[in-house]
């Protein structure tokens, strides 16, 4: 008897702890998602960049992928080098945490505004995030997006 209450202390054990991982990954990428769209408004570069993983890629429409640092700051650089102010807002629609891994699929919407003058242009469009943990923060990976928006009509 005492045999089987064990056996169902060590099942019942094992069981409720692959129930609850840790999925710290959400809140933690929610707060990134914010201080992310405060460094582009801020245009603090090694904010942006120090976001990815050392080994991170950025894969922004109509460009080639950056990987590694170096290359991810000359990508940021040149997107948004043409402009005076930019406003961001990501949302998360939804974070998918195995381990030391998540995946966050979102939507975006900027407003940019062009050097030398006060018209913002504004987008909208998604994103999918593949996060890593690195010495315990949660940083960029893979980062991917595109516009909602149409193509503009060939003249």
């Amino acid at each position: 008897m005492k045999r089987l209450i064990v056996i169902a202390i060590l099942v019942s054990g094992c069981a409720s702890s692959q129930m609850m991982p840790a999925n710290d990954a959400e809140n933690a990428i929610k707060e990134h998602n914010v201080a992310f769209a405060t460094a582009m408004r801020a245009g603090d570069m090694d904010a942006i960049v120090n976001s990815y993983t050392s080994d991170g890629m950025v894969m922004p429409p109509n460009m080639p992928g950056a990987h590694g640092t170096n290359e991810i700051r000359a990508t940021w650089t040149g997107f948004l080098s043409p402009f005076s102010n930019t406003e961001l807002t990501l949302i998360a629609d939804d974070v998918q945490q195995s381990g030391d891994m998540a995946v966050e699929t979102g939507r975006y919407i900027v407003h940019l505004t062009p050097k030398g003058t006060t018209a913002a242009v504004s987008d909208n469009g998604k994103y999918v995030v593949a996060w890593k943990k690195v010495n315990g923060r949660w940083r960029i990976y893979r980062d991917i997006f595109n516009s909602d928006l149409p193509l503009p009509a060939a003249h």
